[in-house]
Formats: structure tokens, sequence, C-alpha cells
């Protein structure tokens, strides 16, 4: 017996534990990776918003739950460049990492000093924003020297 069955439609149709987990995590993926790509398009339009995490999110939940969605990112005409790039390269851009740092600061200073949450909530949020913009700023801005397959991201009007 393959797993216990949790719905029986007709006598030769079963969904089973692993039919019923690979459905709920493709759906959940889904549902992350079209969140974060609203969030990424708001991000355009709002300065403090970051887009190019969100849309990575987006392009790597899509990479596991849908090829269509996943496609449709990796060839984008705005996202598509940052997208391969770190893919192929793992590359952020110096934009991208400006808008990082104006977030996390904004929102360091606001949970510090305006908002009222109790102190070691507010503490360990900046450290998590603090060891994330760490990372986030060692990572290169450009591809090595020689290395192939490097797409520029077209230019954007600010």
């Amino acid at each position: 017996m393959p797993g216990r069955v949790l719905l029986h439609c007709t006598s030769d149709t079963r969904l089973t534990d692993v039919m019923w987990n690979t459905y709920i995590k493709r759906h959940l993926l889904l549902a992350l990776g079209g969140l974060s790509m609203a969030i990424g398009i708001v991000g355009i339009f709002l300065p403090l918003l970051p887009t190019t995490p969100f849309m990575l999110l987006a392009l790597w939940a899509f990479s596991k739950s849908s090829q269509r969605f996943h496609d449709y990112l990796w060839n984008h005409p705005r996202f598509g460049a940052t997208a391969r790039n770190w893919q192929q390269h793992r590359v952020v851009p110096r934009s991208a990492k400006i808008s990082a740092l104006l977030v996390i600061a904004t929102s360091s200073l606001l949970l510090l000093f305006v908002l009222d949450v109790p102190r070691w909530a507010a503490i360990s949020a900046v450290s998590f924003m603090s060891l994330s913009l760490i990372w986030l700023l060692t990572r290169p801005e450009k591809p090595a020297a020689g290395a192939r397959g490097v797409i520029a991201p077209k230019p954007t009007r600010d």
C-alpha cells in the first residue's frame, strides 16, 4: 500500500499522502511566488521597498512550482537580466543594495525609536536585518572578469 488514503473518489481513484503533500506544496509555492512578485511590483513605485529580493524569491518559488511563471519572470524585460545574473553569477546590482540599505535603516529606526514594540523584539529584528544586510553587501556587484553569459540589465528611468 503506497500510503494512507486521504480521499477516496471512486473505487480506482485515490489521493495518497504523497500526492496530497505535493499538491499543497505546489500551491503554497505558487502563492509565495505570486505574493513576492506583487510586492516586487509595488517596490517599483515605492522607493523604500526593494524590488530585486522579492523578484528573486518569486523566481525561486516559481522554479519549484510553475515552469510557465518561472519562464515568464526569467525572460521578463525588466526583471529577467537581474534574475539571470543572480542565478548564473551570484551578483547583486548596486541599486538593489542601496534600496535594501535604505529599507533596513528606516525599518530599524522605526522599530527602535518610533514604534511601541518590546525592546527584545526590536533588537532581535534589527540584528537579523543587520546580518542580512551584511550578507547582501558582501555579494559582488559585477560578474568576475571573463565570466560567460553576463546579461546587462536594461536601463530604467527613475
